[in-house]
C-alpha cells in the first residue's frame, strides 16, 4: 500500500496547454505563488498527515512525479504515464520506451459478446447492430481509436462480432508487448500499472474515462482476452521475447528472491508445424533480475523462410516442466498468411470440474474459448498454439456437461478480418 498526493496535478502544471495558459493568464507572481501552494500542499502537507496518521506507509507526492524532486514525468526519476500508444502511436512504440516506473498506460477494448448482447438487448449475435457505434470518449470516436488500432495491425473486422474479438485481443497483445519490455529492461524499469483493472460499467456507450472499457475484467465481472494474458505476462517467472526492429531480443524475467537453474530455447516454426531451427541452453536465473539471453537478427532466424508464414516460440523449462511461453511474430497480425487451424475442442468431466481440451492442426492466434451465456471459470484462454499444440485446461461451472457441450465455441484470429491476399 502507498499514500498518494494526488494524480497528474503536477504533470498539468507543467505540460498540459490548457495549464500553461492558466500560468500565462496569471503572470509571473501568480505563477510562482501557484506553484509553490502546489508544492507546500503535495509535498509538505499532505505528507506531513500521511506520517502522522500512518508512519508506516509510504507517501508519494502524486502520480506522475518525481516526488518534488523536479519536473515530472521523465525517464531516470519517478513514475511516468505513458500515452503516446492510444494517443494514435503504434502499438511498437511500447518497444522502444523504458521507464523508472510506468504508472498509467492502456487500451480499450469492447466488453465480451455475452456482455455486449445483454447490454443491446441482443438475443444473438446476428441482433446486434452491423455498424460499429460511437464511444463517448474522444468527442464520440473512441471505438474509431479502436478500429484503427485494429485496422493498422489486425485488418479490417468481418463483422460487429469480430470487432468484439478483435478489440480484446489488440488489448491483450499491446498490454503483454508494454509489460514484458518493461520488465526486460530491469532494473531501468522497476515496476508497471496498466489502465485499468475493471470496468466500472458496462464501457459500450459510457462516461468519458470512468468507465471507458478500459479494463481487463468487463462491468460482469467476466474476463476478458487481456486479463489471461496479464496472469501469464505477470508470472513471477517469465520469457520474454520480443520482435523490435528486425531482431528478436531473449530475456529470462524472474521475481523471485532466490537463484534457480532453468532451461531456455527458442524455436523457429513453419505456420504447418515444421520446425525450421532452435537455439537454446541452461542458465542459472538470478534472483529479481531480468537475464539477456539473446539477441537474433531475423536473417539468422529465418535464412530463407518467409516471415509470413514462420513464427518463433521461446520457451523456459524449470524442473522439467515449461512454466512461460512466448511467441514471436515476423510481420504484423495483417500480413501474416493464417491457415485454417481446424481447431478441436473437447469438454469432459474431471474431478472439481470440468477438463476442456483445445488442439490445433495449423498455427492458432489468439484462441478464444466461449461457453455463451453460461457461468464457466477457465483456467486460461486467449492463448497461441503452434500446428499439433494440445492443451488442457480446466472449467469450473454449476453447468451440466451436456449444457456446456452445446454452449462450447472456440475461435481464433483466422477469419476475423476481410482477406486481403491470399493465405495459401
Amino acid at each position: 500500500m502507498i499514500w498518494n498526493g494526488n494524480n497528474e496535478v503536477q504533470t498539468g502544471w507543467d505540460n498540459w496547454s490548457d495549464r500553461k495558459a492558466f500560468a500565462r493568464a496569471l503572470g509571473p507572481d501568480g505563477q510562482e505563488a501557484f506553484g509553490a501552494h502546489l508544492r507546500r500542499l503535495f509535498d509538505k502537507d499532505l505528507r506531513a498527515v500521511v506520517n502522522t496518521l500512518s508512519p508506516t506507509t509510504p507517501y508519494w507526492g502524486g502520480s506522475p512525479t518525481t516526488d518534488y524532486d523536479g519536473i515530472s514525468e521523465v525517464k531516470t526519476d519517478g513514475d511516468v504515464h505513458y500515452w503516446d500508444v492510444w494517443a494514435r502511436a503504434p502499438l511498437e512504440d511500447y518497444l522502444t520506451t523504458e521507464n523508472r516506473f510506468m504508472s498509467e498506460f492502456g487500451l480499450q477494448s469492447m466488453p465480451g459478446l455475452r456482455t455486449t448482447r445483454e447490454m443491446l438487448g441482443a438475443r444473438r449475435p446476428e441482433d446486434m447492430p452491423v455498424q460499429i457505434a460511437g464511444s463517448a470518449y474522444d468527442s464520440g470516436k473512441g471505438n474509431g481509436r479502436i478500429l484503427g488500432y485494429i485496422r493498422a495491425d489486425y485488418g479490417e473486422p468481418k463483422s460487429f462480432v469480430d470487432y468484439i474479438y478483435l478489440s480484446q485481443l489488440l488489448q491483450a497483445e499491446g498490454l503483454e508487448m508494454a509489460v514484458i519490455h518493461q520488465r526486460a529492461s530491469r532494473p531501468q524499469n522497476m515496476g508497471t500499472l496498466y489502465w485499468t483493472l475493471n470496468d466500472s460499467w458496462p464501457g459500450l456507450i459510457n462516461s468519458i474515462w470512468a468507465g471507458q472499457a478500459w479494463g481487463s475484467i468487463d462491468f460482469h465481472n467476466r474476463w476478458k482476452a487481456s486479463h489471461y494474458r496479464a496472469r501469464r505476462f505477470y508470472a513471477p517467472v517469465t520469457i520474454g521475447a520480443q520482435h523490435i526492429k528486425g531482431t528478436t531480443v531473449v530475456t529470462l524475467i524472474s521475481d523471485k528472491r532466490e537463484a534457480f537453474p532453468a532451461r531456455w530455447r527458442l524455436r523457429v516454426i513453419d505456420r504447418d508445424g515444421t520446425q525450421l531451427s532452435e537455439r537454446g541452453g541452461t542458465v542459472e536465473a538470478a534472483p529479481l533480475a531480468a537475464m539477456p539471453l539473446g539477441k537474433f537478427a531475423d536473417a539468422d532466424l529465418l535464412g530463407k523462410a518467409d516471415p509470413s508464414r514462420t513464427f518463433a516460440v521461446a520457451d523456459v523449462t524449470v524442473d522439467g516442466t515449461v512454466v512461460a511461453r512466448q511467441f514471436v511474430y515476423f510481420a504484423k497480425a495483417k500480413d501474416v498468411a493464417l491457415a485454417d487451424p481446424a481447431l478441436k475442442a473437447t469438454i469432459v468431466a474431471s474431478p472439481g470440474g470440468y477438463a476442456l481440451t483445445v488442439s490445433a492442426t495449423s498455427l492458432a492466434r489468439g484462441v478464444w474459448i466461449d461457453f455463451g451465456d453460461c457461468d464457466a471459470t477457465l483456467s486460461d484462454n486467449a492463448f497461441d498454439l503452434a500446428a499439433g499444440d494440445t492443451v488442457t485446461i480446466s472449467v469450473r461451472s454449476d453447468a451440466s456437461l451436456a449444457t456446456l457441450q452445446h454452449a462450447l465455441s472456440v475461435r481464433s484470429l483466422f477469419g476475423a478480418t476481410v482477406p486481403t491476399k491470399a493465405t495459401s
